[in-house]
Formats: C-alpha cells, structure tokens, sequence
C-alpha cells in the first residue's frame, strides 16, 4: 500500500515537472490584437498542426472583431488557402518587431504586418497564397477588417 501511494506521489510528480516545463505562447488559446487605429480582434489560437489544418473552416460565420490567429514555432512564408470555408476572410501575415524571450512573448508583443490578402473568396479554392516575407504568426480576419482597421503592409499591431 505504501508503494502504491510512493508511485502514485512520483507519478505526479514527474508529470507536474514535465508540464513546467512548457511554455505556451499564448494564455487559453484566446488572443487579443489591437490595431493604431483602436480596433481590437479576439483571435481564437491555432498553435497545433491539427488546429492549423482546420482553422477556421467549416463554420458559417465568425463575428466582425473575431477571427483566428496562426502560430508557428519559426519564422517562414507560410501559404494558406480557402479549403472548407464558408466566407471571405482577410489573411494578414505578421512578424515580431520585439526581440523578446519566449516567457516575454507570453504577454504582450509587438507585430508588424509583412503581407495582406484581402477579400479572399471562398471560390479562390484551390490557390494558394503565400507571402513574399517571413511571418511567425497569420491572423484570419473577417473580409473587409483589414481595410476598415487600418491594417497594412508595415502596420505595427500589438498582441496581448
């Protein structure tokens, strides 16, 4: 009995030093991006291949200050496309401006925009558009938000 309640302490133990050891980017899969221009995203985060994969595909709408924010572990011309959409989006690449420590990135960060695609259609399937530059990070927003919110080339965007 005493062996089994040792085992069960190390058990935990080791399972409790191994998640420490994670960090995650982003707090609860939710992500804030504010635009100069004052408008705020609440961006559900895609930091997994699967959730990558799916993305926002198959729902029949989001909300007009909604969208999804793709994070990937190095810098890179990242494509995407419309596979299982339902409406139109703006794809804005995004690059950190702050060279920060990861714990750092875990609150807020500074972004700017290194390539846009607006109005993409859901009839655009099956091209593929990929950036010219580098991006860490790929917010789909609702067609229309990136011109509305001021979002360009070389905007500079704060995640929180």
């Amino acid at each position: 009995m005493i062996l089994k309640k040792v085992l069960l302490i190390l058990l935990v133990a080791v399972g409790v030093a191994w998640l420490s050891t994670l960090q995650l980017s982003f707090p609860a899969g939710i992500q804030i991006l504010r635009s100069s221009t004052g408008a705020v995203f609440t961006l559900e985060v895609a930091d997994t291949d699967m959730k990558r994969e799916v993305g926002l595909g198959g729902r029949p709408t989001i909300e007009e200050d909604e969208g999804m924010l793709f994070v990937f572990e190095t810098p890179g011309p990242y494509s995407f496309w419309m596979k299982g959409m339902e409406f139109p989006l703006d794809i804005v690449w995004l690059a950190s401006v702050d060279n920060l420590s990861e714990e750092a990135l875990s609150r807020k960060q500074k972004v700017v925009v290194v390539h846009v695609e607006e109005n993409v259609a859901t009839t655009t399937y099956p091209r593929v558009f990929t950036p010219d530059s580098s991006a860490t990070y790929v917010a789909e927003l609702p067609a229309g938000s990136a011109k509305k919110s001021g979002i360009e080339f070389g905007s500079i965007l704060m995640l929180e």
